[in-house]
């Protein structure tokens, strides 16, 4: 009610005031209300914990696992040092995506769709 009569211009200047500081503290009350919400269900959370949490956590260690490359055939012989490793697959990388432009679009050559 208040707020339609401010909007007209009908309310007296330390009723505009009173009416602001009320505002004022019924968002600084909704605003902890929220923390006290988000608070509880964090505890909620900590105390009955996630039940997909292990899910997918052991799925995720499975998927990291499987894509794991420790090492690699290079010419023939295993080689399982990271330098050499990480070195062989830059540059097939780079001989198989080599961006040739042709016309107005790019190119990647080796890759289709």
């Amino acid at each position: 009610m208040l707020d339609c009569k401010d909007k007209d211009g009908n309310l007296e200047e330390e009723l505009r005031l009173r009416n602001m500081e009320l505002l004022s503290e019924l968002r600084c009350i909704n605003e902890r209300e929220l923390a006290i919400v988000i608070q509880k269900s964090r505890v909620n959370w900590l105390e009955k914990g996630n039940t997909n949490y292990r899910y997918f956590h052991s799925r995720l260690r499975w998927r990291r696992n499987r894509n794991e490359l420790v090492g690699l055939d290079i010419d023939g012989v295993w080689v399982e040092e990271p330098q050499a490793v990480k070195e062989k697959v830059k540059n097939y990388m780079e001989r198989r995506f080599v961006a040739i432009k042709q016309g107005e679009g790019l190119i990647l050559k080796g890759f289709s769709l």
